[in-house]
């Protein structure tokens, strides 16, 4: 937990400070601001000493981020966020900006780092994995070129440690290995990640030092911007793509504390933009200081060990409390930016409930949004209030009445469903009048035999009634699945949450089988039996079919979500019951020959086919030459492909923190029972859109943001105070570019306003604000960083 972890720093570095100051020529080199941020509150004393080692070059800060996160699973902007933290610590604490980046301990690397290192000065990056086992990668170093073709020079260590008195063995082997080298770099410390020195080390070193000099070797204690200065004059090879895989099982394992870090950073977004376009009109204060809190929490959990969930139990508990803090916080400044944007809203007519949804992109967005609320009263007569909602132009827009979260068996609490387009940046409003009937209207859903069939816009959607499983979902040009899709696979795994001896589950053990119906009766707590498969809601926006699974003593409840606009969504609440097994979801597309790109951290990457573990964010697209079908996700970074089928891997059961070494360290215990990750109840949400190639490549990340960063939806009866805020922010021009931060200037002047192009093709937008519009250009891939104040837009460092 992380009160050891500032134990261990402060006992680190109060002995490495001893020995700065006892040994010539020794120089300590750390990186992670938070460390520093440990120090400076629990030992100021130390803290004083060791700023007054840096400024004699004594110490030397490396790195210059927070800390050593998982280099894979982080949006884009929260690389750049994690960045911009520990550059702007050390340079206000010790005035010093690293040039050269380091994670030694992080597991694989994506490529999208390139572009962000890039743009905040960075010349060189520094990682271990993977090894030579997984990846070949030139030795001596190689130029790293990003999606955006920037680059970054790029090295490969060998191991981060040397173990307590056996630096001498190390460098040895080290100085015997590279005897043909001109440089080479050797790290070296006791502990974990590296560590400290120690007395016996630095004296074998000082003996080293003299015992080379006379075989013409020089040995220097150094630091990664010396050893990056040397290499960068050389004709290095390039690698264009990201460094992965290494211990593919950290793309799944503690699954909660994945979807938890996803909607922290998702909510983050959400709420900065609010408080940023709130705080433009003078109606709240812009909570800086509240922001960074929460925000600290989201970077901290971005740990290495801790977002992949290797971690033991009580890490992983520490995680979700840190993110549940930052969540607390966040839904606070929500609340307080959604009622100041409702400035100048008109009270409700007396017939009709109002609610409201705020919009917060730069542009207007489209789709099936919820609102629940109460009615005036409590209904006590038997009857059903059916409900009409109205746009804020008095235009009736499709709804639909679905079971509300609570359940009180009287007409009160009401969930309204329904289609809207929002306007940029804005709160829109809408409100509901409800129409008294006799009861509720049956499901209207056609049915055969074998199978419930769905007419929803241009698609088709056929659900088997025998094997809950989906059989046809097309449009009247192309099968986009083939049949028995979105079944629920079953794969063997063992006790290691790292999985760090191979890069593929490949061995499939069984299936969710449809219960029968005694058996979802039970299931359910029925006392009336029904049928595995069924219908639970149907309407003018949307139907949804519920079926029940089984595997073993685990369950399985899936929704199918079938939008009138085409979309299919399922919703997966499994009781998971199963040790050292491994649960993917199989969704087979019709395509030959289909080719699947990821969305990676400001970037997307083709992935690896046969089966071989492959890590993405909020989408995956696969596409043949016409169509294409992409997949997304709500805090899956897991999958795989086998002949079409992309397999989304949601779970995994491994022991906790259990780390093979080899045969004669047997790693689980044999005489006590040990607990395994994610036994209990699960959720996972998917949803699935499909059409042409073309259109659906251009518009999936788009699409992404939104099923992940949604807009706030709330009833409440405004007071006809106030004016109405200002016209908003817009982004215009294009239906591709993002915008993925707005957010009040560092510096305090201005909003600053990201933006990034997702495809490899080169983008225009127009940005506006008032009288003030901007052009913005972009490259393939192209992050731009655009500064908004009195004089208008400006394009602006990645820092500001």
């Amino acid at each position: 937990e992380w009160e050891e972890g500032a134990a261990e720093a402060l006992s680190t570095f109060r002995i490495a400070a001893d020995f700065c100051e006892e040994y010539d020529g020794f120089v300590f080199c750390h990186n992670e601001a938070l460390l520093y941020e440990w120090i400076e509150e629990y030992d100021r004393e130390l803290f004083e000493r060791i700023r007054s080692l840096a400024a004699r070059g004594k110490w030397h800060i490396m790195g210059g981020w927070l800390l050593q996160p998982d280099c894979n699973m982080p949006a884009g902007e929260f690389f750049v966020r994690q960045i911009l933290w520990g550059r702007q610590y050390f340079k206000e604490k010790f005035n010093v900006t690293p040039t050269v980046a380091v994670n030694v301990d992080s597991f694989g690397h994506s490529r999208g780092l390139v572009q962000i290192m890039n743009k905040f000065g960075y010349k060189g990056y520094m990682g271990m994995r993977p090894s030579k086992h997984f990846i070949d990668l030139p030795d001596g170093g190689f130029k790293w070129k990003g999606y955006d073709d920037s680059e970054v020079i790029c090295l490969r260590t060998g191991g981060y440690s040397s173990g307590k008195g056996k630096v001498g063995i190390k460098i040895r082997t080290y100085v015997d290995d590279c005897a043909e080298n001109d440089i080479g770099l050797c790290l070296w410390g006791i502990g974990n990640h590296g560590g400290g020195p120690s007395k016996e080390d630095l004296d074998t070193i000082v003996e080293l030092q003299n015992e080379y000099k006379a075989q013409d070797v020089t040995l220097v204690h150094s630091t990664p911007e010396e050893y990056f200065e040397e290499i960068g004059k050389k004709d290095l090879p390039v690698i264009e793509k990201s460094l992965n895989p290494w211990a593919p099982g950290c793309y799944t394992s503690q699954c909660r504390v994945k979807q938890k870090y996803r909607y922290a950073e998702n909510t983050y977004f959400t709420v900065e933009s609010m408080c940023t376009r709130a705080s433009m009109d003078n109606l709240i204060e812009y909570p800086k200081t509240e922001l960074r809190e929460a925000l600290h929490d989201i970077l901290t959990v971005q740990f290495h060990d801790m977002l992949p969930g290797s971690s033991i139990k009580d890490a992983e508990e520490m995680g979700l409390r840190m993110l549940d803090h930052a969540l607390e916080i966040l839904s606070r400044l929500r609340a307080k930016a959604f009622f100041a944007l409702a400035s100048g809203q008109k009270k409700a007519p007396s017939d009709k409930i109002p609610f409201f949804a705020y919009n917060p992109y730069p542009y207007p967005i489209t789709g099936d949004f919820v609102a629940e609320f109460n009615l005036w009263d409590m209904v006590w007569d038997k009857c059903y209030f059916s409900p009409v909602v109205y746009d804020e132009n008095g235009t009736v827009i499709s709804s639909q009445c679905e079971k509300e979260r609570s359940t009180i068996p009287i007409e009160w609490r009401k969930r309204v469903v329904f289609s809207a387009t929002l306007k940029p940046m804005s709160m829109n409003r809408f409100e509901c009048a409800f129409e008294k009937k006799e009861e509720k209207p049956k499901a209207d859903v056609e049915a055969t035999d074998t199978h419930f069939l769905v007419n929803a816009g241009d698609k088709v959607v056929e659900i088997n009634r025998k094997t809950g499983l989906i059989d046809c979902y097309r449009d009247n040009k192309t099968d986009y699945l083939k049949s028995g899709a979105l079944a629920l696979e079953v794969w063997q795994d063992n006790y290691d949450p790292w999985y760090m001896e191979t890069t593929k589950w490949d061995t499939k053990i069984g299936e969710f089988k449809l219960l029968n119906q005694a058996e979802a009766t039970e299931f359910m707590c029925l006392k009336e039996p029904i049928d595995s498969v069924h219908i639970i809601e149907s309407g003018a926006v949307r139907t949804v079919i519920e079926a029940v699974f089984g595997y073993n003593r685990s369950r399985a409840c899936v929704k199918y979500i079938i939008s009138s606009n085409g979309e299919l969504e399922t919703d997966i609440k499994m009781e998971w019951l199963e040790k050292q097994k491994l649960v993917k979801l199989n969704i087979p597309t019709a395509f030959v020959n289909a080719k699947c790109i990821g969305e990676e951290p400001y970037g997307r990457e083709e992935m690896r086919d046969n089966l071989e573990e492959n890590v993405a964010h909020k989408y995956l697209t696969l596409f043949n030459d016409t169509n294409a079908i992409s997949v997304l996700n709500k805090g899956t970074y897991g999958s795989s492909l086998e002949d079409g089928a992309l397999k989304m891997t949601l779970l995994r059961s491994p022991s906790y923190c259990s780390h093979p070494i080899n045969e004669e360290h047997p790693t689980m215990p044999k005489d006590r029972f040990m607990q395994h990750i994610e036994i209990g109840e699960r959720e996972f949400c998917y949803k699935i859109v499909a059409g042409e190639k073309a259109e659906i490549l251009n518009k999936s990340a788009r699409l992404a943001q939104l099923y992940n960063s949604e807009p706030m939806c709330l009833s409440f009866y405004p007071t006809g105070m106030g004016e109405l805020p200002s016209e908003s922010v817009t982004l215009a021009d294009t239906d591709i570019v993002q915008m993925t931060a707005f957010k009040k200037a560092e510096a305090g002047r201005g909003s600053v306003i990201r933006l990034f192009n997702p495809t490899a093709d080169k983008q225009t937008a127009t940005l506006k604000f008032n009288e003030k519009t901007a052009r913005v250009c972009f490259g393939k891939y192209e992050i731009k960083t655009v500064l908004l104040d009195e004089n208008g837009f400006a394009e602006a460092d990645i820092m500001a």
